[in-house]
């Protein structure tokens, strides 16, 4: 099955780990197009672990607020107002990366597919050495 990807460019230079972006696999963040399964079974994690602050402190902020009404057996709204906003995050998971991405200075550049990441990025780098004759 053939995935698609949105390819990201970092237009800002910036440091990686204490090293000068170097290769141009540094550059380039490729998000899939789709449902967004790590966003829907660990929402705040994986918003944390995608460097996602502004959607993380919305997932907290709305936790903060639906851990006490969940805490009281009475009413089930809570529980299912926290499994829609963990369903919502799945579906629009990707999205939210890319407009974090967007925010981060990155530009949209490009989109491929493939079957899996490795091999849309193989896709990407060898369309860019055909393009630029390298």
């Amino acid at each position: 099955m053939t995935r698609l990807y949105a390819v990201f460019e970092r237009r800002v230079e910036t440091k990686v780990k204490g090293r000068a972006r170097s290769t141009p696999e540094d550059s380039y963040v490729l998000v899939k197009e789709g449902v967004c399964w790590p966003a829907l079974f660990f929402g705040p994690l994986w918003a944390l672990a995608n460097r996602m602050w502004v959607v993380f402190a919305l997932l907290v902020a709305v936790g903060i607020a639906l851990v006490p009404s969940m805490l009281g057996a009475e009413d089930d709204l809570a529980r299912w107002l926290g499994l829609g906003v963990l369903l919502l995050l799945g579906l629009f998971g990707n999205d939210l990366r890319q407009w974090s991405l967007a925010r981060s200075g990155h530009e949209l550049v490009s989109v491929v597919s493939g079957a899996d990441l490795g091999d849309a990025k193989r896709r990407l780098f060898a369309s860019m050495n055909s393009m630029y004759g390298v």
